[in-house]
């Protein structure tokens, strides 16, 4: 059915039982099943470095049965991950460690799903009872709030009713928190979260590793997770720091390394210490580098790497 309307895809929703990640596979594994599928899985844990390396190793490719995954941190089920998911020294929708989940959200190997307001950096609504609509927050208020604190309008317009989303009063209200990270307000601001996810997707269009390259997982101590992307002669290495901390990690193996721009304005370097070279990470930074293809066999394995945080 799909083939005879070009353009089309399909998507499938797993559910976040064990072995979801192998059954994205299968279902996604060659020309005959859908186009690519995402897993919940991710929804329902918490956020640390153990996390993080599981989402990495899964989206590895498998050689028997490669598959084509797609990755969402939020939906209308739970609660909005700028809320979620509070890494030690983070505030809730703690602006910088938002653009790392930009950034790790669209380096994994996959199509990217984006939930609405995620790319304003929305937090979850907190609502009064009187407001809210889901059944399972009206029956278990206020142990369970429901879901509505991720289903709220979208802000579109600071001073327009209802932020621009209805004339109608709708269905749930628009926190004032929201409006506040109205799109029209984002849009006149060059360092606002909605410019630099258009920054991060420009980037990610621009890369072909980053839109179809594999993917190989590295060995870091903690907080700091990487990965490295290839495809073709082009292999780009991204390493996230998942602390509020600096870090600091020595690897030599990072000489010739060319830093790419740095869209999530975090402000991280390579630094170059008695011949050797120094990834300089600031509090949840995220360094995007193309490195010598023949390099990465030398970066991937288990290693001990020098690694200074404070």
């Amino acid at each position: 059915m799909t083939d005879r309307y070009p353009g089309t895809t399909t998507l499938g929703e797993v559910s976040s039982q064990d072995g979801a990640f192998n059954r994205v596979r299968r279902y996604t594994a060659g020309e005959e099943r859908l186009h690519m599928a995402y897993t919940l899985r991710p929804l329902r844990g918490g956020f640390d470095q153990a996390t993080v390396n599981g989402l990495i190793e899964a989206a590895a490719a498998d050689a028997s049965t490669p598959g084509w995954p797609c990755w969402s941190f939020s939906n209308h089920d739970v609660e909005r991950a700028a809320s979620r998911w509070k890494p030690p020294g983070a505030q809730d929708g703690d602006p910088r460690f938002v653009r790392l989940l930009a950034m790790l959200l669209l380096s994994l190997r996959g199509s990217v799903c984006l939930y609405q307001g995620e790319e304003l950096g929305l937090p979850e609504a907190e609502l009064l009872l009187q407001d809210v609509r889901d059944p399972f927050g009206l029956t278990y208020w206020p142990e369970f709030r429901g879901r509505d604190g991720s289903r709220t309008p979208m802000p579109w317009a600071f001073a327009q009713p209802n932020a621009g989303f209805s004339e109608a009063r709708p269905w749930l209200p628009v926190p004032e928190v929201h409006r506040a990270l109205a799109v029209d307000r984002q849009e006149a601001d060059p360092a606002s979260l909605l410019q630099m996810w258009r920054r991060a997707i420009g980037l990610r269009r621009a890369c072909p590793a980053l839109m179809r390259g594999t993917q190989r997982q590295l060995d870091l101590p903690a907080p700091v997770v990487g990965l490295v992307r290839e495809h073709g002669r082009q292999s780009i290495l991204v390493l996230f720091n998942l602390s509020a901390e600096p870090a600091r990690l020595r690897i030599p193996e990072l000489g010739g390394a060319t830093v790419l721009p740095d869209v999530a304005g975090l402000g991280a370097w390579i630094e170059v210490e008695e011949g050797e070279a120094v990834a300089m990470l600031p509090p949840f930074g995220t360094l995007m580098a193309t490195v010598d293809p023949a390099l990465v066999p030398v970066l991937v394995p288990a290693r001990s790497l020098e690694l200074q945080t404070g």
